[in-house]
C-alpha cells in the first residue's frame, strides 16, 4: 500500500536507463525496505523488466502482488497461465489485448530469484506469497516482450536484457559532449543527449 510508503527515493541513471525507486514501509506486524529497478531494452525495445528486492525486519507474512498489463478495464486482456519448468518457483504468462483496433501479443516471465516462498497465477495478475525470517531478501524478477501481431517469444531474464541493454547504451555515449563550465551546465547537457539517445539505436 503506497500510504504505508516512507523515505521515497527515485533515482535515473543517464549512463544505462536504469530507473531505481526505493521506499521503507511499515505494518503493524513488519517493516522493511522496498527496491524496485525498471528498464527499457536498447537492445530490443519490445522487452521491458522489472526487479522487486523486498527486505523485512522480522518474520511476517508477505504477499507482493502485480499486474503485468496493468489492472485497466475488465475484459481488455485475455490470459492464459502456463507452469513454470522443473522444479523453481517460476510464473508464466501469455496475454493478448485486442485495444486500438489490433492485436497485441506479450511473452511475460516472472522469477523468485531469492527468498522463500513461491509465485502463483491468480487472474490478470501473478503474486508473490511467502514467510521470510528477520533481515530476509525477496528478489523477483520479470520480463516482458511485445511482439504486436505475432506470437511471443519468450523473454529474456533480467540481468541477460540488462547487460546486452548496457551494451547499446555504451556505443551510444561515444557521443557524449564534454562543455566547459558549471557542473549544472554540464548535466544539463547529458540530460539533453539522454533523451536523445532514448529514442535511436546503436549506430545512431
Amino acid at each position: 500500500r503506497p500510504d504505508l510508503g516512507r523515505g521515497y527515493r527515485q533515482e535515473l541513471s543517464l549512463a544505462d536507463g536504469l530507473l531505481t525507486t526505493q521506499y521503507r514501509w511499515r505494518s503493524k506486524s513488519a517493516s522493511g525496505t522496498v527496491t524496485t529497478r525498471l528498464f527499457l531494452s536498447k537492445a530490443d525495445p519490445r522487452v521491458a523488466c522489472a526487479q522487486y528486492e523486498i527486505r523485512v525486519s522480522k518474520v511476517c507474512d508477505l504477499t507482493v502482488k502485480v499486474w503485468p498489463t496493468g489492472r485497466g478495464r475488465a475484459g481488455e486482456v485475455t490470459v492464459a497461465w502456463q507452469a513454470g519448468p522443473g522444479e523453481g518457483p517460476y510464473a508464466h504468462c501469455r496475454y493478448e489485448s485486442s485495444d486500438a483496433g489490433g492485436v497485441s501479443s506479450w511473452a511475460s516471465e516472472a522469477r523468485l530469484t531469492r527468498g522463500p516462498g513461491r509465485l502463483v497465477p491468480n487472474g490478470k495478475l501473478w503474486s508473490y506469497a511467502g514467510r521470510p525470517g528477520t533481515n530476509d531478501l525477496v528478489v523477483i524478477e520479470h520480463c516482458i516482450r511485445l511482439k504486436p501481431g505475432e506470437p511471443p517469444a519468450q523473454p529474456p531474464q533480467f540481468f541477460e536484457a540488462l547487460v546486452a541493454s548496457r551494451a547499446v547504451w555504451t556505443e551510444l555515449w561515444r557521443g557524449d559532449i564534454e562543455i566547459e563550465g558549471s557542473i549544472a551546465d554540464q548535466q544539463m547537457v547529458r540530460s539533453w543527449l539522454f533523451n536523445l539517445y532514448q529514442t535511436a539505436g546503436a549506430g545512431f
